[in-house]
This record gives C-alpha cells, sequence and structure tokens, in this order.
C-alpha cells in the first residue's frame, strides 16, 4: 500500500468516527423530545415552563459563533435564552446535552424539539415562529 492511499484511508476512517460521534450526540439529545423541561430554579426555571429557546453555546465554539448575531436579536425580542455551558454546565447537564452549538425548543413546558450544529438564521426563525 503506498503512503497516499494510507494516509487517505486513514482520513476515511477519522471522518466515519466522526459521523458517528455526531450522529450518538444527536441522537442523545433528541431522546429528550416530548419530555417534560427539567425543573430548574430561578429565571430560566420559570422561562422553560412556557414557550422558549434554549441555545447551549461555548466561548471558544466556531459554528456557535455563526449563530450569535440571529440568537442575539431573538434574545433581545425575548424568544431565546443564551446558556454559556462553560458556567452553567449544570443547567446544560439537567437537559443531557453534550455538544455545542445545541438548540432546545419548549412549548408549553415540553421540550419540543431538539438540534445539534450549527443552524442558519432562517431556521431559527422557523423554531421561534
Amino acid at each position: 500500500m503506498t503512503p497516499g492511499i494510507a494516509l487517505f484511508s486513514c482520513a476515511l476512517l477519522f471522518l466515519g468516527v466522526l459521523a458517528i460521534w455526531q450522529w450518538s450526540l444527536g441522537r442523545h439529545a433528541r431522546a429528550n423530545i416530548g419530555k417534560p423541561a427539567p425543573q430548574l430554579p430561578g429565571p430560566i426555571g420559570e422561562a422553560v415552563q412556557a414557550d422558549i429557546l434554549l441555545w447551549f453555546h461555548s466561548p471558544h465554539c466556531g459554528p456557535c459563533q455563526s449563530m450569535r448575531p440571529k440568537i442575539a436579536e431573538l434574545v433581545d425580542r425575548e424568544l431565546a435564552i443564551e446558556v454559556d455551558i462553560t458556567r452553567n454546565l449544570e443547567i446544560a447537564q439537567a437537559f443531557g446535552v453534550m455538544a455545542t452549538p445545541t438548540t432546545i425548543l419548549i412549548r408549553e413546558g415540553r421540550i419540543q424539539q431538539v438540534s445539534t450544529g450549527s443552524l442558519s438564521p432562517g431556521a431559527l426563525d422557523a423554531l421561534t415562529r
């Protein structure tokens, strides 16, 4: 086997492992769909009993930064709440968040939709309608 073919094979294997890992994280997060939102103290606890979009992010996450302008707009309109998992790990754990960005839509106190990975501004608008 030539070095080029070996390198190409290793790269394909690495990409396959990453794809399976991402699928696994998404599957774990989506297992909460339909369940009641966790009981939490404070303002987030009150917010998750109504209709809200929770956006879990971390400061050094590249895809999170691409979503930040639209999320900031939704936060200003009181349609979303930002949760920095480096500062609020217990909230992320309560929702089963294992990767950033993760977006969780809550309607009437129940988890309606969970999305892992970056979402476009249009997709975020669709979630908050």
